[in-house]
């Protein structure tokens, strides 16, 4: 006889219980979080999830039989009592991440962590409330203290019992066949992606990143696709020099944000009147809504990669000349500052793939003075001086990218700007003030360039890299915010040779920037295939896509929005004319056959897009 069954009862089911409970009520408070059809979905999911974890405890339960003594034995118990605790710090972790944005935690994010852990423990001391640090705080508690529970238990339970021997081939048997219903279940139900387990999610994810990418592989260049150059519009006069140009890229400012939107909002009275003397495209949207995809599509003309491993970070891997090398070998002077920390996101590999000479993060920049914007970096003042004498510094004519950061959550004002109370939610209201700020930044800097004596001389375009969410559609921040908050941003070009206001409503991606900035500044690209100027764009469907890989691709043809959530929730289609707030899905108007052309279309895209971004195979 033995005491060791009891103890490892005991062990499994202190430890499974808990976690099985803790998991599910996590699951069904994200159901909650998703509106009507995510509850719907999560009631449908809730079979599958608890199969699954009913099926991995009777693995465990093997191999608790196949383990009772030795030095297996002791492994085993370290094995259970360590994975037991991460996962259970993984589970919270991930259900604290999607309430706090609305998208499940990827590979992309935990990788961050390794990568950017000064970074990513800003923004857990500062995203976190009470609430969320206490129950992080409590799973790291129990999962310290369950091997102590188990010895002070299974201590009084020491009285031998008859060892009831069960077969562990039939245990493993039906503990497998328990996890293959429990995985297979969402397929069943109808409940799709979203019934998966948070883990299986976790790692579907990183599968579809490598499956794609397997999928697709960009030949080799051949004379039908030369390399992009300049080509002078008109030849300058004599005498006449070339102008400059300034791109500033407002972080997550949307456009519903802006006085453009609602002149009645009052956030940017600046940027409104430098509208009735500029080009403005009313519908301009980002291609997807993360900041290195959206300045990669900015200065390049061309859609970023669907991926959340940074593709265009990598050395080579862009597949164009982007703006700031076409004008470096004009002559032109380029440099890319920005208020957020510079290695971010491989941030300077980025500026360096896309050509520019210079680049400054926050780290590089003079910030006595000038406070905190987020856990990201300082407010955008801290660009103005050492833009200035950037400017003013240059023998030739330059090209200057400025990326903000004060948009970016957790939305920190300076001290000495005064807020102003634009809306009743208070973390909303604090967003829109980041947006009053910009439009005295950008005040600023228009004085500042017309202080230099240049403001003749350059052109200026103001692009925001894409929107944030505040639950609108039980999405928060941008990442997967495939709805107008956070893929319709403001895009305007300021030509001081042309003073003559033009707004063009032809929906348009932020990759018409480039052309846009090098027919004002004017020259047109040869070669390559890249998006066309605002003043140019065709009514044509434009095609974005969420940075999670398969997670949401949409269509945009006119003001009809189509939009695939690859079963992580029920498709839509919107009347953007009718509903603007994208509330009133019209789907059922749709047949199937219909419904699966819009699907397949977008697949396309995404496809094309894969094979551009894909390694070549040389040749």
């Amino acid at each position: 006889m033995s005491a060791e069954p009891t103890v490892d009862r005991v062990r499994l089911a202190l430890v499974s219980v808990p976690l099985v409970v803790v998991d599910v009520v996590l699951d069904v408070l994200q159901a909650l979080d998703q509106g009507a059809a995510g509850r719907r979905l999560g009631v449908a999911a809730l079979p599958g999830l608890v199969g699954v974890h009913l099926g991995v405890v009777g693995l465990w339960a093997v191999v608790f039989a196949l383990t009772r003594t030795g030095r297996r034995h002791t492994l085993r118990n370290v094995a259970f009592h360590v994975s037991a605790g991460a996962y259970l710090l993984l589970s919270v972790a991930a259900h604290l991440y999607q309430r706090r944005t609305g998208s499940p935690l990827d590979t992309a994010t935990l990788s961050t962590v390794v990568h950017a852990p000064a970074v990513v423990g800003d923004i857990v001391r500062r995203s976190a409330g009470p609430g969320a640090s206490a129950l992080l705080l409590l799973a790291v508690a129990y999962a310290a203290v369950a091997p102590w529970l188990v010895r002070r238990l299974a201590a009084r339970q020491r009285t031998a019992r008859p060892a009831r021997h069960r077969s562990p081939a039939l245990l493993a048997a039906v503990a497998v066949a328990v996890l293959v219903a429990g995985l297979t279940a969402p397929l069943v139900t109808g409940s799709g992606a979203y019934g998966r387990h948070r883990a299986v999610e976790l790692v579907a994810g990183a599968w579809d990143e490598v499956r794609e990418d397997a999928r697709a592989t960009r030949p080799a260049p051949g004379p039908s696709a030369p390399p992009s150059t300049l080509v002078r519009s008109e030849p300058l006069a004599a005498g006449q020099a070339p102008r400059n140009l300034v791109v500033v890229v407002l972080e997550s400012l949307r456009w519903s944000a802006t006085s453009l939107a609602d002149p009645e909002l009052g956030t940017t009275p600046f940027l409104a009147r430098l509208a009735e003397r500029s080009t403005v495209a009313t519908r301009a949207y980002t291609t997807v809504p993360h900041t290195s995809k959206a300045l990669t599509s900015i200065h390049c003309g061309i859609a970023p990669p669907v991926d959340t491993r940074l593709t265009e970070s990598e050395p080579g891997r862009i597949p164009a000349t982007c703006l700031p090398a076409l004008l470096g070998r004009q002559g032109y002077g380029t440099a890319f500052f920005q208020a957020a920390t510079g290695g971010f996101e491989r941030r300077p590999e980025l500026v360096a793939n896309l050509g520019f000479d210079e680049f400054r993060g926050v780290e590089d920049l003079p910030t006595e003075g000038f406070g905190p914007a987020n856990y990201f970096g300082y407010e955008d003042d801290v660009l103005l001086d050492p833009a200035t004498e950037w400017m003013a510094a240059q023998e030739q004519p330059f090209a200057l990218s400025l990326l903000t950061v004060g948009g970016h959550h957790d939305y920190v004002l300076p001290d000495t700007f005064e807020l102003q109370r634009f809306a009743e939610d208070d973390e909303l209201n604090l967003y829109l003030n980041t947006a009053a700020y910009y439009d005295r930044f950008l005040e600023q800097l228009f004085d500042r360039i017309d202080g230099l004596g240049i403001a003749d001389d350059t052109v200026v375009a103001l692009v925001g890299d894409h929107g944030e969410g505040f639950g609108e559609h039980g999405l928060r921040q941008h990442d997967n915010t495939i709805y107008e908050e956070g893929v319709h941003v403001p895009l305007l070009v300021h030509d001081p040779a042309d003073a003559r206001g033009r707004t063009v409503d032809v929906p348009v991606t932020t990759a018409s920037t480039m052309p846009s900035v090098l027919d004002a500044l004017g020259y047109r690209v040869e070669g390559g295939a890249v998006a066309a100027p605002i003043r140019a764009a065709e009514p044509v469907p434009l095609h974005l896509s969420c940075q999670s890989v398969n997670r949401c691709l949409t269509r945009i043809d006119g003001s009809s929005k189509f939009v695939h959530h690859f079963g992580h929730r029920p498709d839509e289609l919107f009347d953007l004319d009718a509903d603007p707030g994208e509330q009133d899905n019209l789907l059922s108007t749709l047949s199937r056959a219909e419904q699966a052309t819009l699907r397949d279309e977008l697949l396309a895209w995404r496809d094309e897009v894969r094979v551009l971004w894909a390694p070549s195979t040389g040749g």
